[in-house]
């Protein structure tokens, strides 16, 4: 007896349904043959194996010819006839009265794309399992056969389909028997020994996985698709396998068969381009940055931005390693420095600054910043890591150039731009500087949580580059106008947080602030707000406010922060607050030689801040 379970997949409920008749009735040939035309795509299919029924319509879609079979069939005996240039419903009936025809019928009529699981078992045996994808093209139907399983009616335990790495099969939740396949890459690998309950599945936790097991032992569910995910205990690597789960019954009794494909290095490829992308979503806000970081001895490779930082021609990025691109074409003094850092690093004081002038890989010169942090692991060496910022300064730097060529007629402008390009260099480092300390201290207090590291760093970046641009847009150079840039500042925040019910109020008196006091200024109003944002009002559509009010008394700035959300802390002394954000509000608080504290409020949290315009140190 032949039996045919036919899943349709499709985004509300996948629909089933079953045919049942003796063997000899799946195929019946017929001694009448059809001219058959040509079909585009012949060669491609033919060239690449790709496994797949062609028909063409017949009486307008009311039958349809073979123009081209599938050579899944070819090793099994359900399907030994051959069936080219004939009528689907003469050779396969009970397929051609089924709802299978109406899929065949969609597709030529309609243009419907339909998706099935097919399985096909003989006398309660599974001989074959396979994906079809069904749509016509150009007037024909095509049926794209993709195979998930089929074995010989010879022996139940040997997959015919060379492709499948690893087999396995389960019973009374025990793993009763593995193919070599399976016991050669746990040997390789040094996997270990893998039993029932050390399966893990990608998208199943343990407790949905023995229900999805109790389905397939029920014959409830035919086919269930997942990945495995296999660790090794020698290489320390992650191995992926997709896997499908289909019942078989062997000698009277149901097993659950675990046919395996090795899809390790394409998952490998997605996490590491996962990866890249992090890296470059935080570059991308910053302007021309590419970044590095990883254990001292095993980096990893530099963000893509280097490509164009470096001017690597399209064609050759893949000729270009990501690990080398830089170390190929500095020259041999900056590898000795950088070479000498990694192993004396107590002797640049664990930071390491430098300007590159390199050629570009187009010819062009190039003038680079480099600038790394090597973080020590005082317990084990071997796990203290650098993490590297380089920056295009080219464009300055060939403004600095231009300037002193024209000394001569400029001399008065020159000097002035001259010190104010100075400054802009030493500005650009003191602030790489302050990221590369905040993200330094950020990644030792938050080790289980880089996101949250790579968060906080993007906002740190977000704040630093709108003080260049309100620096830029001011007459001077030397400062910032408060009462604009704390304005864009909170209102870019609230903006960017995605809580649409926070009210912001500000009263800010007009006030320009030296560029040393308004970048640890702007830190600390970026890690309050944030605060407000995440603890204050702690869900989507909470609704609250946020009070902001700077004013100038003599020569003292009294900033006050408040908002009506849940609180912080019962607390009014200010080091009670114990965070990182607070810490780190604590310390440049300290910097600009300031006193906060924690105002009583009746609900919400207040914070004020006071501190001299000029940088005046206040004495405890």
């Amino acid at each position: 007896m032949i039996t045919i379970k036919i899943i349709e997949k499709n985004d509300e409920e996948n629909e089933e349904y079953t045919l049942e008749f003796p063997k000899p009735n799946l195929v019946k040939p017929s001694s009448i043959k059809y001219l058959t035309p040509e079909f585009p795509k012949k060669r491609l299919i033919e060239e690449l194996g790709i496994s797949a029924n062609i028909l063409s319509p017949y009486l307008e879609g009311e039958d349809f010819i073979f123009i081209h079979k599938s050579k899944m069939w070819e090793g099994i005996d359900l399907y030994p006839y051959e069936v080219l240039s004939q009528r689907f419903k003469e050779v396969l009936p009970n397929m051609g009265n089924s709802k299978y025809f109406t899929y065949l019928k969609d597709a030529y009529t309609n243009g419907k794309v339909t998706d099935l699981i097919i399985s096909f078992y003989h006398n309660n045996h599974l001989y074959l399992q396979e994906k079809q994808k069904i749509y016509a093209e150009k007037g024909l139907v095509f049926i794209i056969c993709e195979n998930i399983y089929s074995i010989s009616n010879q022996n139940y335990f040997k997959p015919n389909n060379e492709d499948v790495q690893c087999v396995f099969w389960v019973k009374d939740k025990k793993i009763v028997k593995r193919n070599n396949a399976i016991l050669e890459f746990h040997e390789k690998y040094n996997i270990g020994p893998t039993n029932f309950e050390d399966l893990h599945f990608r998208n199943l936790n343990h407790e949905e996985w023995l229900n999805i097991y109790d389905k397939i032992m029920n014959k409830d569910l035919n086919l269930y698709e997942d990945e495995i995910v296999y660790h090794s205990l020698f290489t320390h690597e992650f191995f992926y396998f997709k896997v499908y789960l289909t019942p078989i019954t062997v000698k009277g009794e149901i097993l659950i068969q675990f046919t395996c494909f090795d899809i390790s290095n394409t998952r490998r490829s997605e996490l590491k381009a996962e990866s890249y992308k992090r890296d470059l979503d935080l570059v991308q806000e910053s302007s021309r940055f590419a970044i590095r970081y990883g254990p001292v001895n095993d980096l990893n490779d530099w963000s893509p931005m280097i490509y164009d930082i470096l001017e690597v021609p399209q064609d050759n990025r893949a000729n270009v390693s990501l690990d080398s691109i830089l170390y190929n074409i500095i020259s041999d003094n900056h590898k000795k420095a950088l070479n000498d850092f990694k192993l004396n690093p107590e002797k640049y004081d664990y930071l390491f600054n430098v300007y590159v002038p390199v050629k570009s890989y187009s010819g062009n010169d190039k003038f680079l910043s480099y600038h790394a942090v090597y973080m020590k692991d005082l317990e084990d060496d071997s796990k203290s890591q650098i993490s590297s910022i380089l920056q295009d300064l080219s464009e300055i730097h060939e403004s600095d150039e231009e300037l002193k060529r024209s000394n001569e007629k400029l001399s008065e402008l020159l000097n002035e731009k001259g010190l104010l390009l100075k400054g802009v260099h030493h500005q650009v480092k003191d602030n790489l500087q302050i990221i590369l300390s905040l993200l330094n201290l950020d990644m030792r207090y938050n080790k289980g949580n880089p996101l949250e590291t790579l968060i906080n760093t993007k906002g740190y970046i977000q704040t630093i580059s709108l003080m260049h641009e309100k620096t830029y847009e001011s007459s001077s150079l030397n400062g910032v106008n408060i009462h604009h840039y704390l304005e864009d500042l909170s209102k870019r925040l609230l903006l960017n947080s995605n809580k649409p019910n926070i009210n912001l109020h500000l009263k800010i008196d007009d006030i320009e602030l030296p560029n040393d006091i308004i970048i640890p200024f702007s830190l600390i109003l970026n890690i309050l707000i944030e605060n407000v944002i995440k603890y204050a009002f702690p869900n989507h559509n909470d609704e609250g406010n946020l009070w902001i009010n700077l004013r100038l008394n003599e020569e003292d700035i009294i900033f006050n922060i408040q908002d009506d959300g849940v609180g912080l802390s019962d607390s009014n002394v200010f080091s009670d607050l114990s965070s990182l954000g607070f810490t780190l509000i604590q310390t440049l608080t300290h910097q600009i030689g300031g006193k906060i504290s924690v105002i009583p409020s009746y609900n919400g949290l207040h914070v004020r801040l006071v501190f001299n315009k000029n940088g005046v140190v206040y004495e405890d």
